[in-house]
């Protein structure tokens, strides 16, 4: 038989759409380090950041244009950002209060996913915003910002008071995880979390997290 060649990718683009700076900053410092870890071939990340305000055409339209770019294109945004992007039933699924958050989050995931319709294209809507992160790394919190360390055993205790799981953390407006934090001082305290945060200790706090890392290192590993 003649010479064959066969082409192999050794480089895998995974575009990450993200909420605002903090998103970014966790991305660029923590999770594209993590994920490139558990792969054998190259991960050439880029962000995009959607500087809030998540508008339909922000979203829906931004995923849909960009999808033929990238291997693999995924999201991180707040469940709570999302009213502005106007999805389909969204507002009743928010109102149903006898969906958890992580449920919450798994269907307006899924009204995202059938508005685009692109196969290489993974959805992930954090419950309840990106702040609960920081909820599961409270050394990691300490060390990005000393007055939040004055107050450990206060954030540890908003912690218990959601049985353990930082995404729990939501019932009202007033007590989303960032308000929760603002009570006591907290300023870039998200944004330096990802200098210190460890992403198996989110992992095993965040059930709804660790699900899309699973799911994202899964699909990298195939490609």
């Amino acid at each position: 038989m003649g010479n064959q060649c066969y082409w192999r990718q050794t480089v895998i683009n995974l575009c990450f759409v993200v909420e605002g700076y903090a998103e970014e900053n966790f991305v660029n410092r923590k999770l594209s380090e993590y994920l490139q870890s558990k792969l054998s071939k190259k991960l050439n990340v880029s962000v995009q950041n959607l500087q809030g305000g998540i508008l339909y055409s922000k979203l829906i339209d931004r995923l849909k244009n960009i999808a033929p770019q990238y291997d693999i294109v995924t999201t991180l945004i707040d469940l709570v950002g999302l009213d502005a992007a106007k999805l389909d039933n969204y507002s009743a699924i928010m109102a149903n209060n006898k969906l958890s958050s992580q449920d919450k989050s798994l269907q307006v995931q899924q009204l995202i996913a059938g508005a685009i319709s692109c196969s290489n294209v993974i959805p992930h809507v954090q419950p309840h915003e990106f702040e609960a992160l920081c909820f599961a790394d409270i050394e990691a919190l300490e060390r990005s910002d000393p007055l939040l360390a004055r107050n450990k055993n206060k954030i540890e205790q908003i912690l218990q008071n959601y049985a353990l799981n930082p995404e729990n953390i939501n019932t009202i407006p007033s007590k989303y995880p960032a308000k929760q934090l603002e009570k006591f001082a907290y300023t870039k305290g998200a944004s330096n979390f990802a200098l210190y945060c460890d992403i198996e200790k989110i992992k095993a706090k965040c059930p709804h997290f660790s699900m899309w890392i699973n799911q994202l290192s899964e699909t990298l590993s195939l490609l």
